[in-house]
């Protein structure tokens, strides 16, 4: 057995450190967008799930939501294997279309620069009316401890040197939003809704192992990979020590 690889009983740990104060009610919601982090999260918990049957206050069923932004070419095949993934392990899916232009979604991206804030907007939103209409209060996102990294170098770019930047949390209430007429806006609801990270203290590469042990399929988004895409791109390419090689 690989030694990397993040075990059911481990996995069981993680999950309940990052209980919400309301606990977790019936269903919870997992994020799945095809990559291996989600895919190994949607997995553990299932198999974690399926060991407890109900023995504890975890959850009872899970609820797969995988969203299509339509901005790539490849990403009607991306939420097809979402789908696939979870009917293989008889977990209930839904695949959520973002509609650019239709009120309150803005027009679809076309400049490199906006699409990752416009489209993580928009599948925030996507996200959260989806646990609203399914009456899930939880849902579970697969952050690991490089991501943790990352985001604390950007904040850290981006805050006063009186201030110490703080990372993601493993368990975070939704939040109402910044304003009613923003994709965001959440309302009073907002407040009832969590997000868990349980993999948040978890290296990349012991994720990328439990998939590697289990067997697990899963997609590489290219546009990870392109350093001058995005702040996030270029921090995680300085990271990996790979040159950045200027485009002329």
């Amino acid at each position: 057995m690989n030694r990397l690889a993040i075990s059911i009983a481990e996995f069981g740990q993680m999950l309940r450190a990052c209980r919400p104060p309301d606990g977790w009610g019936k269903s919870i919601a997992v994020a799945h967008s095809g990559g291996a982090d989600s895919t190994c999260l949607l997995y553990l918990l299932h198999c974690w799930l399926s060991q407890q049957a109900g023995t504890h206050d975890d959850p009872l069923r899970i609820l797969a939501l995988s969203v299509d932004h339509s901005l790539q070419p490849r990403s009607s095949a991306v939420a097809e294997l979402c789908r696939q993934f979870c009917k293989g392990l008889h977990i209930p899916s839904q695949i959520l279309r973002i509609p650019w232009s239709l009120p309150p979604f803005p027009d679809r991206p076309e400049n490199q620069g906006p699409v990752e804030t416009a489209a993580r907007r928009a599948r925030y939103r996507l996200l959260f009316d989806a646990m609203r209409n399914n009456h899930v209060s939880v849902l579970a996102m697969g952050h690991h401890a490089d991501d943790q990294v990352e985001t604390l170098i950007m904040r850290l770019a981006r805050t006063k040197v009186s201030r110490t930047p703080v990372g993601m949390r493993r368990c975070r209430r939704w939040g109402m939003g910044s304003s009613s007429q923003s994709l965001d806006w959440a309302g009073s609801s907002g407040m009832d809704h969590w997000v868990v990270r349980p993999l948040l203290e978890v290296p990349k590469d012991r994720i990328l192992a439990t998939c590697e042990l289990h067997g697990l399929p899963y997609t590489d988004d290219p546009t990870n990979f392109q350093p001058m895409l995005t702040p996030r791109n270029f921090v995680r390419h300085c990271l990996s020590g790979l040159p950045i090689h200027p485009v002329c």
